[in-house]
């Protein structure tokens, strides 16, 4: 009678198991994705700059690569000491980031704190039942494995190779069930967009959000290409 009170009180409630990871994925996220905005945004102000950089330089130097043949060689090193001269400027500008306080700073003063949270929902829709999924297919294969292979020898609650086994199943279910779900429909979504699109076309767009491109998905090409 003992030994069923001791695995009645060891034995977790799923439900409880799920709503953690739910938890841990919302707040992790929420907490994280400031860092993730201005990482973002730093690493595409610097791109911006390097294509900046790249543009001066070839603007100076084409003119008078197309008339080189007629120049003599005392004017063509002035040139090239001038094209070099306004490379290294570029380049200085584009190593003087603001870092990531400045960044920080620079959002929140031009476009409000709540700028550093932009596109957290599709993180929120990604993330929580990841982490829920993990949280609840650990702990029930952990202890669906622990009781096939009996009681571990040294005395602990688990063994280390059905520990190892667990976090190795549960990872490849939340990639079946989520990860690569939501992949696919991320993917489908961004393809939309580009820098040639009509402006007109995007009312008319064929996916709108996650769920809805799923079900799309799902309807015109059948559950196999969620997995593509």
């Amino acid at each position: 009678m003992s030994n069923q009170n001791k695995d009645s009180k060891k034995k977790k409630n799923p439900a409880l198991q799920l709503i953690a990871g739910g938890t841990a994925g919302f707040v992790e996220s929420t907490i994280c994705h400031p860092l993730d905005t201005i990482k973002t945004r730093m690493q595409l102000r610097r791109q911006q700059s390097t294509i900046n950089a790249v543009r001066a330089r070839s603007s100076f130097m084409e003119p008078g690569i197309r008339n080189v043949s007629s120049l003599t060689e005392p004017k063509l090193r002035v040139l090239q000491e001038a094209s070099s001269h306004v490379a290294r400027q570029q380049q200085q500008a584009v190593a003087a980031t603001l870092g990531p306080f400045g960044t920080a700073r620079r959002i929140v003063e031009r476009e409000g704190f709540v700028s550093l949270y932009k596109g957290l929902t599709a993180v929120w829709c990604g993330i929580i039942p990841k982490m829920a999924i993990r949280f609840l297919t650990f702990e029930q294969y952990r202890e669906g494995l622990q009781k096939i292979v009996g009681p571990p020898k040294s005395g602990e609650e688990y063994s280390t190779s059905v520990t190892f086994t667990a976090g190795l199943a549960c990872g490849l279910t939340e990639a079946i069930v989520i990860v690569t779900p939501a992949e696919v429909c991320k993917i489908r979504m961004q393809s939309q967009y580009n820098s040639l699109i009509d402006p007109s076309q995007l009312a008319r767009r064929k996916y709108t959000n996650v769920i809805q491109t799923a079900f799309t998905i799902y309807r015109e090409e059948g559950i196999t290409a969620l997995y593509k």
